[in-house]
Formats: structure tokens, sequence, C-alpha cells
């Protein structure tokens, strides 16, 4: 190819010729590689034709927007409007594992296009790029690996979601292509891409150097060394310049303890819906092995089966995801693609492939996902707290959401309040605007939260900051959106149609907020009728409510007034 990069030992190296079907002379008019086009041909492509259609049209009819999305757009908001790549203005942080998606996002952004049907767009055309791409993984015109991704429901869900996950697998699959086909720019640019999506993208650098090195590819391995190494080493520099950080806050709030026995059941979950997906790593032994497959598969199926094989157990040691497929998918496309190739070279008649494509197609069409996955049960949400995110994440909902923010948004509108959010919450802090959020499930936009050992066993949600916690961190605020925490009267606030709980009460925060409609119990007066009851009140009780008053009020109040109310409360 036009775009490889010379490599002086790779004309000797039989075992890396390309598949010999593209480099045999040049079909006659009306044929496909050679061979005339019967009926039964017309009909695989059509099948095939069909089935990417209708996978493109199906991903847009269950369009969604994961709540995660809207923390990158959040962050995309405040770069396109000059305030760098923060969550909260003024206070950098790392809290978005999607460096070039949310980019992206925020470039639509400055040019006034809204991210939810930018991100969806941009998923989309990612999503018909694989596809694409998956057709070129055929023989002799017919694309296991093309009917059997489209099938899977996920690969639908995750089509659209606002978040990096299409565009990620996309580019893992061109990685793969370029590797099969020996595009070596193009698998630099699509490493490079993949590195700033999102960590893992590293993975795809690190593997694909031993591959080449020990296929007799030691320049090309060098070469694709320093192009990965110089990315990192960009992304680092970057990394300590704007957040002050070598690793991303992410890590620490999600990837730092190893949970084997969660990733372990995530990954079953996953087989018992996609059972064919290990297949894959059959697959792939049997095409190293056979003589036939060596001389035109060897190097990116050992990429795929070392790729793969890798990134599960980087799946597995994290604890994988509370969604259903989406740490699974980076792996099981690769898996998929060496199945399905190794599939469809045994079909060899346009029957049997016309056979074997209905067959793999309903295969991939009738999983039966595990039962339980969008159950409650005890508190607990789904398989273990793995669920169906799309299912909680309906467009309903993000009306609701964008209704209840923009109905607070004039309240807290250029005021210094800070807010607590807990998950399902990231679309409604966006479309509220909050002046300053910290997300409390696991410390993404916190450091010090992220830090702390985590206090539930579900992935991602383990660090739910305590009240002790968001005082400290001097958080006025929680409003019950979709989650309703519950609050003691003396400590509810009403915000026009919405509820929440005073976390801590400062003076000159809470007069701005009852200027602008919010009601809620003074706690001066509270405090003064308190004092006059004292004498009825028990040493356990005073010592109690001390504690209490003591970070919920006078540590941020320290006018004379408070002073001698404090006086008044210690005093024997």
């Amino acid at each position: 190819h036009a775009s490889d990069v010379s490599d002086s030992s790779d004309s000797s190296d039989l075992s890396e010729t390309s598949d010999l079907s593209e480099r045999g002379s040049k079909p006659h008019e009306g044929s496909m590689g050679g061979t005339p086009i019967g009926k039964g041909v017309l009909f695989v492509l059509a099948l095939q034709m069909c089935m990417a259609l209708w996978s493109g049209l199906d991903a847009i009819g269950r369009r969604w927007l994961s709540d995660d999305a809207f923390i990158s757009f959040r962050y995309a908001k405040n770069w396109s409007e000059g305030h760098g790549l923060v969550y909260n203005i003024g206070e950098s942080v790392e809290g978005f594992t999607n460096l070039v998606w949310t980019l992206w996002i925020g470039l639509g952004m400055s040019v006034g296009w809204e991210p939810e049907w930018f991100a969806h767009v941009s998923s989309l055309g990612f999503y018909f790029v694989m596809l694409g791409l998956l057709i070129q993984f055929h023989h002799r015109g017919l694309s296991i690996p093309l009917l059997l991704i489209a099938g899977m429901p996920h690969t639908r869900i995750f089509a659209t979601s606002g978040l990096e996950t299409q565009s990620f697998l996309t580019l893992i699959v061109v990685f793969i292509w370029a590797v099969k086909h020996r595009h070596w720019k193009t698998l630099w640019i699509a490493m490079a891409l993949a590195i700033l999506t999102r960590p893992e993208g590293g993975l795809l650098w690190a593997f694909v150097l031993p591959v080449l090195w020990f296929n007799n590819r030691k320049t090309l391995a060098v070469q694709t060394g320093s192009v990965g190494f110089l990315v990192l080493v960009g992304l680092e520099i970057w990394r300590w310049t704007t957040y002050g950080e070598w690793l991303p806050n992410t890590y620490y709030a999600k990837a730092q303890s190893a949970q084997w026995s969660q990733g372990l059941l995530y990954v079953w979950v996953f087989v018992q819906m996609y059972w064919f997906v290990p297949l894959g790593w059959l697959a792939g032994i049997v095409m190293l092995r056979n003589q036939k497959y060596r001389l035109t598969h060897t190097l990116w199926v050992q990429f795929t089966l070392i790729f793969a094989s890798l990134y599960a157990i980087h799946v597995i040691r994290v604890g994988g995801d509370f969604m259903m497929a989406r740490f699974a998918l980076p792996w099981a496309i690769p898996l998929v693609i060496v199945l399905g190739t190794w599939i469809q070279e045994r079909a060899l008649s346009t029957s049997m492939q016309f056979a074997v494509a209905l067959l793999v197609s309903g295969v991939s069409l009738t999983v039966i996902p595990p039962s339980g996955l969008t159950d409650i049960q005890d508190g607990q949400i789904g398989i273990q707290g793995i669920t169906e995110e799309s299912f909680w994440y309906t467009e309903e909902w993000r009306q609701k959401a964008e209704r209840a923010g923009k109905e607070i948004k004039p309240m807290l509108q250029e005021t210094p309040i800070k807010v607590a959010i807990y998950g399902a919450q990231a679309m409604f802090a966006y479309y509220a605007e909050l002046p300053y959020a910290l997300e409390g499930m696991t410390g993404l936009t916190d450091k010090e939260l992220a830090r702390m050992p985590s206090r539930e066993a579900r992935v991602g949600h383990g660090r739910k900051a305590t009240v002790s916690y968001l005082q400290s961190r001097g958080v006025d605020l929680y409003i019950d959106f979709r989650l309703d925490q519950g609050a003691p009267p003396l400590n509810q606030i009403h915000l026009g149609s919405l509820s929440g709980s005073i976390l801590s009460y400062k003076k000159e925060h809470m007069s701005l907020l009852r200027e602008r409609g919010a009601e809620f119990q003074d706690f001066e007066e509270y405090l003064d009728w308190y004092i006059d009851t004292l004498a009825i009140k028990s040493d356990a009780e005073k010592e109690r409510d001390m504690q209490i008053f003591k970070y919920y009020y006078f540590q941020f109040n320290d006018e004379p007034i408070d002073q001698e109310r404090w006086r008044r409360l210690t005093t024997p």
C-alpha cells in the first residue's frame, strides 16, 4: 500500500503477506474477485446491507443520553466559553476519561451546537464508519463480523449514549483493520486518537509492539513505539501543567483498588448474553495453528488475541462497570471479528454462505439478556450493581432534568453556593448551570473524595460523600432531583417545586436564597429558642446538639452575635 512505512524485513516475511485475493488480477466486469456474481452472492450482499441499514436505524431509535455524559458536557461547555477544561470554574480537576471526545463536543458547542444532538450525530457517524470497516473484513463478499456485531443489541445501544464509547470502539476496529492491511500511518493516527480518547487506548500501543517485534518488524515496532511514546509524553505534560497530577482524578475515583470478584461477575453476566464471544479465542488459536490461515492472518490475529485477553483482565481487575456491556465491548468486538473471519472462510459455496449468514444473524439478533438487570431489590440495582443504563435514562427523564434545571437556575445563578450531586443528577447539574457542583458519588470532580476508601461495593458508586465531608468542603445544599435523600424539618429547603437539604448554614448565602424565593427554617431564630430551653436539656442531648450546631452553623458564621450564642451554649 502507498501509505505503508518501508521496512526492509517485510519483503522476506512470507507469513505476513496480505490477503492473496486482494493482490490478484483485476476482477472482470460484473464479478467479485474474478468470480461471476450470481443470485446467491447478491442475496448475501443484500442481507448484509439490510443488516447494516437496520442496525443504524435501530441505533437511532434507541438513542439515549447517559447521566455521565453530562459531566463531559459541563467540561466541554466551560472550555468552549473560555474557562478552561474544568467542571467548576477556578478549580482544576480532571474528572473525565475522554479528552478528545470532550474537546470534540466543546468544539461543537463553541459554534452554537447543542451537545445532546451533536453527541448523537457524532456517535452515529462513528458507528457507520465501524460498520463500513467491518464490511471490509469479508471473504468473497461475506462479512460475518458485520452480521454478528451489528446484531449485538449493546453495539446499537452504545451507538448513541452521549459517551465516547462508540468513538473508542470505532478506533479499535480501525486499528485492527490497519494491522491487517498494513496501513501503518492509519494505525498511528488511530492509536494516538485512542490514547487521547480513553486511558485504555494505551493498551493498543503497548500490545502491538511485541507482536511487531517478534514478527520480524523491528523497525516498524520502534517507529510505532516512538509515536505512542510521544503522544503519552505530550499528554502527561499537558495533564501536569493543567491539573498538577500525573494520573487523571478518575483513576483514584474508580480504578485504584482491585475488585476481582466483581470484575469476574461483570464478565460472566456479559458472556451469559453473548455466549459466542469467547469462541473468538478458540477460532484465533485454530487460525494461528493452521498453515492456511497463517499465510494471511498471523499479524492481526496475534495482536487481537493478546489485546482482547489482557484488556479483559484489566476490566476484571477494576471490577468491570455498572453499565452492562460498556467495558466488555472493547475486547469483545475484536474477538467477534476473529470468530467471524474464521467462520466465513469455511463457507465455501454460495449456498453455504447464505445459510451461514442467516444463521449467525439469527444468533446475534436473538441473544437473551440475563434476568434482573433492571430490578431493584433492597436498594441494590440490577445484578450486584450491574444494570442496563439506558433503561434508567430515557428521553422523558432528560426532559425532566432540563425542566428542573431551568427552574432552579435563576435561584442559584451568579452565587457562591455549592451543591452536592449524586448518581443520576449530572444532567440536572448541567441544565441548572450550578455555580459549583461537587460530584459526591465517587469524587470524580473532587481530589480528596476520590482518594478515600470505598464505602460501598457497587462499582463507580463506592465513595459516596458523607454529610460531615460535604460540610468540611463547605457544600451548602443537596437538591432532591430524582434521588430523595430525606431531611429533618430543620434542614429542609424548598426551591420552587424542588426540595432539598441544607448541609451548611451560611447566613449570607441563606439570606440570598430567601431573597430569591427559597423557603426554610431560620436557623438563627431556632438557635435563640434552643438556648432559651437549655435548662431542660440533658447533658447528653446538649453534647450531641453542640457537635451538630458546630459543623452545621458555627464553623461558617463568626460574627459577635454568633460568638455570644456559642458562649451561652457551651458555658455550664
